[in-house]
């Protein structure tokens, strides 16, 4: 019925309590323990421990998880399919509890809940997936480990990419929304370690991954009726003012920010008739005449209709963040088709460190029980993406959001601020 993957990179120190955690209660199902690491020391300790349990070591020296998986695929019988990973266990009754639920139920993935670990094991917060289903907004995806994935669904989708090497569970889930079925088993849990050897504690490279899977996903689909604007306020402002100004090494932060952009959607900047003589003749001007303290209706009143959409997206980069990552835009487009919502911001999850007042001072907010709908987040970089419907921007609740790195975050409000960076650079 079930296969269950184990799957090691050096993580031996930790592959005993993974192991322990199902295998004294054998459900009949397949165990694959499977190393990964190509240093002796790592094949010969994770040896050593499998054995114990009466198991042997499969060795893809170098493998990365995507190609574990594939060939975990491949060679198994079984109609399901989880993995495990080697600094992961799972609580003692989770085995039962989701055998018996999928025997009474059929889905393409089986979500579980799972309590977040410092190093040592010791819990930091619980985190329960049981209100995933009653989301309006299904973009908070499950863990690409401890979800169980029947094995016809993942050979329906060709397998696992292997052109990233990490992000699978987003992968597969963006999969799910499309072609499959799921649902959550919230009172099975698994425990997940955080460590410095997590792929997940690359923040940078984790979101950069997410944003090119929701572009690969869905955005050639939708790509003819999405547009990037870049509104610019009168160059007599202060905010209008440093567009003009040069900038790393560039004429102006308006040609630097012309430059960076390299996306395939249609790109429109909007802004005072004086920049018809400094645009290049290929970018689209549309001149603005309205400058109210509401961007988004003075893009409604001259933009929408001069682009001709009557039904797509619409993407503002707002200018005074230079460097975020352009594959946002596209990106953020793609979230808001994808997830069925009407707008998309970038955003930095707050997980850990975060307080708030009291009258004896700053408080530490306790990590407790996380649900999907009370996770805390603040806006980051200059991307906000916005569905079109005859004719009009969307505007309501129903906003998703994605990830930012740092990098993206940096906004440029003052001359000062061209001088501190251009010093960092130089």
């Amino acid at each position: 019925m079930l296969t269950i993957y184990v799957v090691s990179t050096g993580h031996f120190e930790f592959l005993n309590q993974a192991l322990k955690s199902f295998m004294p209660n054998n459900f009949g199902f397949t165990v694959l323990v499977i190393e990964t690491s190509s240093v002796d020391k790592h094949i010969r300790e994770a040896r050593k421990i499998t054995e114990r349990f009466g198991l042997n070591l499969l060795h893809l020296s170098e493998y990365k998880l995507p190609h574990v998986a594939n060939y975990v695929l491949n060679v198994t019988k079984s109609k399901y399919l989880m993995r495990l990973d080697a600094d992961d266990w799972l609580k003692k009754d989770y085995i039962q509890i989701m055998t018996d639920f999928i025997k009474k139920n059929s889905f393409d993935m089986y979500v579980p809940s799972y309590v977040e670990t410092d190093r040592e094991g010791n819990p930091l917060r619980e985190v329960s997936r049981e209100r995933l289903l009653e989301s309006n907004l299904k973009d908070n995806p499950p863990h690409g480990a401890c979800t169980i994935f029947s094995t016809q669904f993942l050979r329906s989708i060709g397998g696992y990419t292997t052109k990233y090497d990490r992000q699978d569970g987003y992968y597969l889930w963006l999969k799910i929304l499309r072609h499959g079925a799921f649902t959550c088993v919230p009172s099975a849990k698994f425990f997940y370690r955080q460590h410095g050897g997590n792929l997940t504690t690359n923040h940078r490279e984790l979101w950069d991954v997410r944003a090119s899977m929701l572009i690969d996903e869905c955005f050639k689909d939708i790509i003819t009726k999405s547009y990037c604007v870049i509104p610019i306020l009168d160059l007599d402002t202060l905010f209008g003012n440093i567009t003009m100004q040069p900038f790393m090494g560039y004429e102006t932060l308006l040609h630097y920010e012309l430059s960076k952009l390299n996306i395939g959607c249609k790109m429109v900047v909007y802004g005072p008739s004086s920049l018809a003589n400094v645009l290049p003749s290929s970018i689209h001007h549309i001149i603005r005449t309205k400058f109210s303290s509401d961007q988004w209706s003075d893009i409604q009143s001259e933009v929408v209709g001069a682009i001709g959409v009557n039904e797509g997206y619409l993407c503002v980069k707002n200018i005074e963040f230079p460097f975020v990552n352009p594959k946002y835009i596209e990106a953020a487009i793609s979230a808001v088709h994808l997830f069925d919502a009407n707008s998309c911001i970038t955003v930095e999850e707050l997980k850990k460190d975060i307080y708030h007042s009291s009258s004896s001072g700053l408080k530490m907010i306790e990590n407790d029980k996380v649900h999907d709908e009370n996770r805390k987040y603040k806006r980051s970089g200059g991307v906000t993406a916005r569905r079109i419907k005859a004719g009009s921007i969307v505007f309501d609740s129903l906003i998703t959001s994605l990830p930012a790195d740092g990098i993206s975050s940096i906004r440029v409000t003052e001359m000062k601020d061209f001088e501190d960076l251009e010093g960092l650079f130089s």
